[in-house]
């Protein structure tokens, strides 16, 4: 119960900080668009597009369902908090990012071990599965995907093969810009919730 209270309280303070944006320049520095006569922006999230009301904030996918709770969050902070800044084309890791370093521990245990005991021994399913949220390989390690999350906001899934003597490994990078887009702690939750979507679709 207290978990969902405070999800609840948070949307509440995200909804607030969404209200109070100019939606012009949000739309510009986010690299969504605005609607202007309809009031709602229109925000693609890994290949797909949401629609996002002004200043309600509801949001409806393609299929016209409110994405999860979290994902709501996450889509009006990106919207909040982007800046006017353009990526960088250079990757950092989860503790490059401010407060990275505290959270590197969890990031760990919920995104990339996942990720390597669900694609480590067979790395090109990653590459197949990823493909349909529009992800493209990589030159990164041995194998590896870029995906766009939002319209500046990218991320490497990585993957190192493993040999006799060690197990297969990886990380997941994020464009040096990113701290301009999102809170640290969001980032960990859209690659915890990337990786298990992506273990969905390896497994369909």
């Amino acid at each position: 119960m207290a978990a969902d209270y405070n999800i609840e309280a948070t949307l509440a303070f995200t909804l607030q900080k969404f209200q109070m944006i100019d939606p012009v320049q949000a739309a510009y520095n986010s690299g969504s668009s605005w609607q202007e006569g309809h009031n709602y922006f229109m925000l693609p999230f890994l290949g797909k597009r949401y629609t996002i009301t002004y200043p309600q904030g509801r949001i409806k996918g393609p299929d016209d369902k409110e994405p999860e709770l979290q994902l709501r969050i996450i889509m009006l902070h990106y919207l909040s908090h982007a800046q006017d800044v353009s990526l960088v084309h250079e990757w950092i890791s989860f503790r490059d990012l401010p407060g990275g370093n505290i959270y590197m521990e969890p990031f760990t245990k919920r995104a990339i071990k996942p990720m390597v005991e669900y694609f480590g021994n067979q790395p090109q399913t990653l590459v197949k599965a990823s493909s349909s949220l529009g992800g493209r390989s990589s030159d990164i390690g041995d194998f590896s995907v870029v995906l766009k999350v939002f319209p500046r906001v990218l991320l490497a899934l990585v993957l190192w093969e493993g040999d006799e003597e060690f197990p297969p490994s990886g990380n997941i990078l994020f464009d040096g810009s990113a701290a301009y887009f999102l809170p640290t702690e969001d980032y960990a939750i859209i690659c915890e919730y990337l990786v298990r979507l992506l273990k969905n679709i390896k497994t369909r």
